[in-house]
């Protein structure tokens, strides 16, 4: 619960800072209180905030560029970029990549401001605000080194997620809540209006997203220099929307398009202000009527809240996870549990305990530290980080490890896929059992009696 807190509260200045972009043009407090609403809504998931607050930071600290290109702001945003770069590597180069662009278009077309010296001052701004992790890499010893593996693991895999097909409208698929693939080869005309609809709605933002950010440029380029200062809320959010499009598109389903929406968002409602519509009032209303529905039908019907609301009695288990009590699907609440059973029943608190591919939440709920530097087993590794990693297993007296992504003849996981050589480790050195309460995918393994590491002294 404290780190949902946290969140909450990062979460409330991303929020606050889009609503203060969007100030610019909205004055009713009415509308402005809707557009808040949708936005909100389209924070998800909820433990991935710090990408839709982000993003909306990026766009206010934009718009504030173009409205006063001093020295001074330059500076700020620069602090911005190096503050963004802290917390994901990720925005660090959406963020600069926006903001050098631009600086660059305040240059060429709107005020002759020295480029050479605003460029300068920005710089060092990304310094300052980057400056916790360079004081991390050069005083947390093994830091640096972690600090390169996701540049290394990226560059072997060839990508930065795991890819799955664009759900363009006209490819009908389920968008299930869970991030499993989707299955694409549905027909509209075999489901009900409703699920059209809301297929429709979610996979039309896909669509939307490319189709706006192209527009936003674009007439941003093309505009007069006159017009260009009511269009500062639209370029900013075309800007640094664009590149928020990257990380959509890196996996693109509904939790990944929540995280990088807000930019798009915020340009659409800025538009009839951008080009001085006569009826700004009217368009503005339809506007917000058709956005609010889409984000019902999709973000809205993702959330948490919807999905209880609408369980049949039995659904979700209240269960408690390191003093906290949560609401769970009564499956997840099985497994908790039946790990919590394994941890407390066999594994000595002396001990390592691994728990892969996934769940990584359970090392807290545990109140135990994960034995390896990797969390996540979803990616394929080097050889030489799985030797590593095995020598880990040997340190941390890893006896007893739980492990998923079983077939269904529970003779091999897909974890064989990625880490062939641990797995390989666990074949030969651990015995397989099947326990009471663990998914069928799952398989709760042993280190045989007579292998069992003893205590280092």
């Amino acid at each position: 619960i404290s780190l949902r807190l946290s969140l909450a509260i990062f979460q409330a200045i991303g929020l606050t800072l889009g609503l203060l972009a969007l100030r610019r043009v909205i004055r009713s407090w009415s509308v402005l209180f809707i557009a808040g609403l949708i936005l909100l809504m389209w924070m998800i998931p909820r433990h991935k905030l710090f990408e839709s607050s982000l993003s909306m930071a990026g766009v206010y600290f934009a718009v504030r560029l173009i409205e006063n290109p001093s020295f001074r702001q330059h500076f700020i945003s620069g602090i911005f970029v190096g503050i963004a770069a802290f917390f994901g590597r990720n925005h660090g180069l959406y963020n600069f990549v926006a903001f050098a662009g631009l600086i660059l278009f305040i240059r060429l077309r709107m005020e002759k401001t020295k480029l050479l010296k605003c460029g300068s001052i920005w710089l060092c701004g990304i310094l300052l605000g980057y400056s916790p992790m360079l004081v991390m890499i050069l005083t947390v010893p093994g830091f640096f080194e972690a600090f390169l593996i996701p540049f290394e693991n990226m560059l072997r895999r060839g990508s930065t997620n795991m890819p799955s097909p664009v759900p363009w409208p006209w490819r009908c698929n389920d968008l299930q809540r869970s991030l499993v693939p989707w299955p694409w080869h549905h027909n509209y005309l075999q489901k009900s209006f409703l699920s059209t609809i809301i297929l429709l709605c979610r996979s039309s933002f896909f669509l939307l997203l490319p189709l706006f950010h192209i527009f936003a440029i674009a007439s941003s380029v093309l505009s007069k220099k006159e017009y260009l200062k009511r269009k500062t809320l639209l370029i900013s959010s075309g800007l640094v929307g664009v590149m928020y499009m990257h990380h959509v598109f890196s996996r693109p389903d509904l939790p990944h398009l929540g995280q990088g929406i807000a930019p798009l968002l915020i340009g659409m409602l800025a538009v009839p202000f951008a080009f001085n519509f006569t009826r700004k009032k009217i368009v503005c209303t339809i506007l917000l009527t058709v956005l609010l529905t889409m984000t019902l039908l999709s973000a809205g019907m993702y959330s948490e809240y919807y999905q209880k609301t609408k369980a049949k009695p039995g659904v979700f288990i209240k269960t408690d996870a390191a003093g906290d009590e949560l609401w769970l699907y009564r499956d997840v609440a099985q497994y908790f549990e039946a790990v919590k059973k394994i941890n407390s029943e066999l594994v000595p608190a002396d001990e390592g305990f691994l728990i892969a591919q996934q769940w990584p939440v359970m090392y807290p709920v545990l109140q135990r530290k994960s034995p390896l530097r990797t969390i996540y087993f979803l990616h394929k590794e080097s050889e030489d980080n799985q030797k590593k990693m095995i020598e880990q297993l040997k340190e941390k007296k890893v006896n007893w490890v739980v492990l998923s992504g079983f077939s269904r003849d529970g003779k091999r996981s897909s974890f064989a896929g990625t880490h062939n050589l641990i797995w390989e480790y666990f074949c030969k050195h651990y015995d397989f059992f099947v326990a009471r309460g663990l998914p069928g995918n799952y398989r709760l393994l042993r280190r045989r009696q007579d292998e069992t590491i003893k205590s280092i002294r």
